[in-house]
């Protein structure tokens, strides 16, 4: 191996060990809050401004093609999980949409278009606090999301008495 390989391996194995601190930091940091129970109530305190930004995220991604985010009603049912590669705290709430087809569009003609649908938003929180991408699972409840995809996903359980007001 000549010494720029050497000198490439070494930058590739502290890149890996400085985004591994930064996942542990975003999850696990001084800058977040005191565990998952207050995370929970971060959550809870500013739902309704986290479910306004799902929703403008959601509608700028263009998914499902030729549809209109026109509508998402949130349901009481939050799940928490942490991701098992990041640590990341992962909430996913039940919602259901509904979509108006784009005039002009592949879908203008479908009559499935204006059927509610049912998914579960997704929001993350690290370093910064909770945010979101706009990311729905669709057909999945927030339960289902965790148990279906259980090698991503760990449940975070919280105490029956826990009061995340």
């Amino acid at each position: 191996m000549t010494s720029l390989s050497v000198w490439i391996v070494i930058l590739l194995i502290l890149s890996g060990c400085v985004a591994a601190l930064q996942s542990w930091r975003a999850a696990f940091g001084s800058d977040t809050a005191d565990g998952p129970d207050q995370a929970r109530r971060l959550f809870l305190q500013n739902q309704k401004l986290l479910q306004e930004l799902f929703l403008e995220l959601a509608r700028s991604r263009g998914k499902p093609q030729d549809l209109y985010w026109a509508r998402c009603d949130w349901k009481p049912e939050v799940t928490f999980a942490q991701e098992v590669d990041s640590g990341l705290l992962t909430a996913f709430q039940q919602i259901e949409i509904q979509f108006e087809a784009v005039p002009g569009g592949e879908m203008e003609d479908v009559e499935a278009v204006d059927q509610a649908k049912f998914a579960s938003a997704v929001f993350h929180y690290g370093s910064q606090g909770w945010g979101t991408g706009g990311r729905a699972l669709f057909n999945l409840s927030p339960s289902d999301c965790v148990e279906r995809l259980a090698g991503q996903y760990l449940p975070v359980r919280f105490p029956e008495n826990s009061d995340p007001a």
